[in-house]
């Protein structure tokens, strides 16, 4: 369904500019003038035939550079301090952590609450005198 939609706007889209364009009539003048024309000559390129051209070329192929030895020990090099290099984001999202557990597990500080407590009154009755 959707294609049949697309093609049906591709169409409406173009056919006016078909329309819209004139045929190209040559003149038989410019048809024996191209004709005529001499035809490009292309000079085969004569590299890798007798061995490279330039011999102090170390690597013909500049993308297999990157896995010489001297190019594995510089990527090992950088991963190595990018790994040792601490990321200020992740310290600061472990003290946020820290400080809010903290917050959350601080008791909450309440004033002492006074309790009365009853005197004994003065004068015992003779029954607590007595001898045990």
């Amino acid at each position: 369904m959707f294609y049949r939609r697309f093609l049906r706007f591709l169409v409406l889209a173009l056919l006016p500019a078909t329309l819209v364009a004139t045929p190209i009539k040559p003149t038989p003048k410019q048809v024996l003038k191209d004709v005529q024309r001499p035809e490009t000559k292309f000079i085969p390129a004569r590299a890798g035939w007798n061995g490279p051209e330039n011999q102090t070329a170390t690597s013909v192929n500049p993308l297999m550079e990157r896995f010489s030895p001297e190019a594995q020990r510089a990527a090992n090099r950088a991963a190595l301090l990018a790994i040792s290099t601490p990321d200020v984001r992740i310290w600061a999202l472990l003290a946020m952590i820290i400080f809010s557990l903290r917050l959350l597990h601080r008791k909450p500080t309440r004033p002492a609450k006074v309790l009365p407590v009853k005197q004994p009154p003065a004068e015992q009755p003779p029954s607590y005198l007595k001898a045990a």
